[in-house]
């Protein structure tokens, strides 16, 4: 891998907001553990998962200050319980899918089961029972179908999502993709659609669990273990409080319906904001979380702490030639110091 030596290549190196896929395969990835003052974080959440057996899935929290490297970590846990562990992992983030400004656990529910459907038809090349893909999609059209179309539910779902033209497959994606782009953009379906999913809460998860449970049949047909969610940028909701006297919107997802994020009959990595666990009652629900540190650069008596000043000079290093960009050395150790130990900044300080 050739390293950028002009500062215009090196700018582009350094992208703070560019997650490393490839774990221990990207020449870029450094392993922080012994600087963050913990075990490999990854490691930890993959061995709760490997010796949690069915039907006592593991429901895990995963936590850290926005931009100190829980993305990366989460995509190298997907490399080791698909390579090591033999788990089919779906992994999504819900900043790209839905509206973080305003979430609810309906949204969150109605991406899992579009997401587990598409990247099992698509990476692994399974089709959940046709049967049930169309049920379910019919179900989910019937619930969330406006009242001016309910006097003839049918042939609107004939005719808006394409039942009885389109595979049971591609009914199931479309009619999901479509409600998805309804919650994500206009605001007055995002309501009616909700109203009508959370007074039919209980079907709903059934309805996703059906899902689920096929895909765990169809997995273990491949010889892999079972299923895993990870669902990333859940941290990035927005922090408001509902009412006057009301729960925030970070107690309501996770607190007041976190019964409904365990629900799904598999394994589960949830993100959540970090001040979150300063809330007593989320032990209550999610006993299990990880914390990912920031970087040590600073000894508690105040000495230099050298293991992490150089893991985060690797950092830079592994993405730009430091000898041919910095015209003095010390300059990236003044980079390293302003940086606090948190890996983002560091990279926008370089940029």
């Amino acid at each position: 891998m050739l390293l950028p030596k002009t500062v215009d290549e090196a700018y582009g190196a350094v992208n703070p907001e560019q997650p490393l896929t490839g774990g221990n395969n990207d020449p870029r990835y450094v392993n922080c553990a012994a600087a963050r003052g913990s075990e490999n974080e990854a490691r930890l959440i993959a061995r709760r998962i490997q010796r949690s057996e069915p039907p006592h899935y593991s429901k895990q929290l995963f936590t850290g200050h926005r931009g100190c490297g829980k993305t990366t970590e989460l995509f190298r846990l997907k490399r080791i319980l698909e390579d090591e562990y033999h788990f089919f992992v779906v992994y999504f983030d819900v900043e790209a899918e839905l509206d973080v400004s305003d979430l609810d656990y309906p949204d969150v529910l109605l991406a899992i089961a579009q997401q587990v459907e598409k990247q099992l038809r698509e990476t692994a090349h399974i089709e959940l029972h046709p049967k049930l893909l169309e049920n379910v999609a019919r179900w989910f059209g019937t619930t969330i179908i406006t009242e001016q179309q309910s006097h003839n539910v049918e042939e609107t779902l004939k005719r808006q999502y394409g039942l009885g033209v389109k595979t049971p497959a591609r009914f199931f994606a479309d009619i999901l993709v479509a409600f998805k782009g309804e919650i994500k953009n206009s605001s007055q379906r995002r309501i009616e659609i909700r109203r009508e999913l959370e007074r039919n809460a209980t079907q709903l998860l059934e309805r996703v669990n059906e899902l689920i449970d096929n895909a765990q049949v169809c997995l273990k047909q491949i010889l892999r273990r079972g299923l895993v969610l990870i669902i990333d940028g859940l941290e990035k909701l927005l922090y408001r409080v509902i009412s006057d006297g009301g729960p925030s919107s970070h107690n309501m997802l996770f607190i007041d319906h976190g019964e409904q994020l365990r629900a799904p009959h598999c394994h589960v990595i949830l993100t959540v904001p970090i001040n979150l666990l300063f809330n007593k009652n989320v032990g209550q629900i999610f006993p299990d979380y990880t914390i990912l540190p920031m970087v040590k650069i600073t000894e508690e008596n105040g000495t230099p702490c050298e293991v992490g000043r150089q893991v985060l000079r690797d950092v830079v290093a592994r993405r730009v030639d430091v000898g041919a960009i910095f015209d003095n050395p010390a300059l990236l150790d003044e980079l390293v110091m302003a940086s606090g130990g948190h890996v983002r900044d560091l990279l926008r300080l370089v940029r």
